[in-house]
């Protein structure tokens, strides 16, 4: 990670494999880290999200911020595969999660109305919390409009960005 950082002049995001044991090692260089599983139950994704590992994730995290001769602010990322997995996250410290739409998401599984969407931003919101919306597939020409405008919806109902996957995005007058 940090050669990769020393050789590109933009944000560099770890999204993979990040544990509360390697945490400090990639806070060193990384720009950014998206935990998923080690906020889970015995750290499998499928399983709900444990109060007590994200605490101690965070715990651990804001020690090895202080612990180092680097001085960045630290977002907890959290995942939200549905309201009650985001509510969780929120109340257990994360700064953002993130949560698919039922469309455009990688985790068919974890697809969610645009009301749930809302109700999650509306609570987050209260507490400075940011919400991000995941459109991580790649998307076929005739689906650009509408991930478009799902974005634009998203955007209307105060999501705080869009992790999206399928640079043909950029091209949109979003």
């Amino acid at each position: 990670v940090r050669r990769v950082k020393e050789s590109v002049s933009i944000p560099v995001l770890v999204g993979s494999g990040v544990t509360l044991q390697n945490v400090g090692t990639f806070l060193e260089s990384a720009d950014a880290l998206i935990v998923g599983s080690a906020f889970k139950k015995d750290g499998r994704w499928e399983n709900p999200v444990d109060p007590d590992r994200v605490r101690e994730f965070m715990e651990k995290s804001r020690l090895c911020e202080k612990g180092t001769a680097f001085l960045k602010t630290i977002e907890l990322l959290a995942p939200a595969r549905n309201l009650e997995c985001g509510l969780a996250a929120i109340r257990c410290g994360a700064d953002a999660v993130y949560i698919g739409a039922k469309r455009f998401g990688a985790r068919a599984q974890a697809g969610n109305p645009l009301r749930v969407i809302e109700e999650l931003i509306s609570f987050a919101h209260r507490y400075r919390v940011k919400v991000y919306v995941t459109l991580n597939t790649l998307l076929r020409e005739d689906e650009l409009e509408e991930a478009g405008k799902l974005i634009t919806r998203l955007w209307e109902m105060g999501a705080d960005a869009a992790m999206i996957q399928d640079m043909g995005l950029l091209e949109l007058p979003l």
